[in-house]
């Protein structure tokens, strides 16, 4: 039997629901970039990328290296397509494999890699997870900018060390309120909530996409590994 669409059920159909959203994402055990819907088509990476396949015991995923002098940077940027009109969520799985003398921003941005990646507060639109020793961060940062260059900033209270990590990042339109989720809580496996954010948000009306990078602060080589991100917002 067809399923009946009618004016109360034409926006719940399942059938229907995945051409409300706009998709992307970086998948294992090949670090292959997915579009899902055909609305950006662009991943662009920097620095040096290896890909590593899963094991028995670990995911695959993609390791972005910098370069060994100061200020190199290295990682992903996807296509600006998502904007804090529409609902946006997504969640990074990735390995810190540098702690020392280096910056990571990992989020939503309207800059490029490097825009984000040369500041603790780019004057930019975003909403992102830091950690920079340059800053003297120990703990992931949660940060939200609309272009200012004066973010809002949120301790997490969660320390960077050597290791994986669950980042989330969630804004509720209706509410333009902006939500940090770093791992899962022990007894639920429930995402983590760590800070919410309802100030500097970026415009809704600027074009934002999905970005993960490291710079050195030293004449060393830095990395880290992205093993999964999940991005999505809606169309309408």
């Amino acid at each position: 039997m067809g399923f009946k669409l009618t004016q109360a059920n034409f926006f719940s159909d399942q059938g229907i629901e995945i051409l409300r959203w706009k998709y992307q994402r970086l998948v294992p055990p090949t670090g292959a970039f997915h579009q899902l819907l055909p609305i950006g088509t662009v991943m662009t990476e920097s620095g040096t990328v290896s890909t590593f396949t899963a094991t028995s015991s670990a995911e695959g995923g993609n390791t972005y290296t910098t370069g060994s002098v100061s200020g190199n940077t290295s990682g992903q940027v996807c296509d600006k397509i998502h904007s804090t009109a529409h609902n946006l969520r997504s969640v990074w799985r990735i390995s810190i494999g540098s702690t020392t003398s280096c910056r990571l921003w990992i989020g939503y941005s309207e800059g490029t890699l490097v825009n984000m990646l040369d500041s603790d507060t780019p004057s930019k639109n975003y909403l992102a997870f830091r950690f920079s020793t340059a800053a003297g961060d120990s703990n992931w940062k949660c940060i939200t900018d609309n272009g200012t260059g004066s973010p809002t900033i949120k301790d997490s209270g969660v320390a960077v060390a050597a290791g994986e990590y669950i980042l989330g990042i969630l804004h509720n339109t209706p509410l333009n309120t902006t939500s940090f989720f770093i791992n899962r809580l022990a007894a639920s496996g429930d995402p983590f909530l760590v800070a919410n954010i309802i100030a500097t948000i970026p415009s809704a009306a600027t074009l934002i996409g999905q970005m993960a990078g490291i710079e050195t602060l030293a004449a060393a080589t830095k990395n880290f590994s992205v093993h999964y991100m999940n991005s999505r917002s809606r169309v309408v």
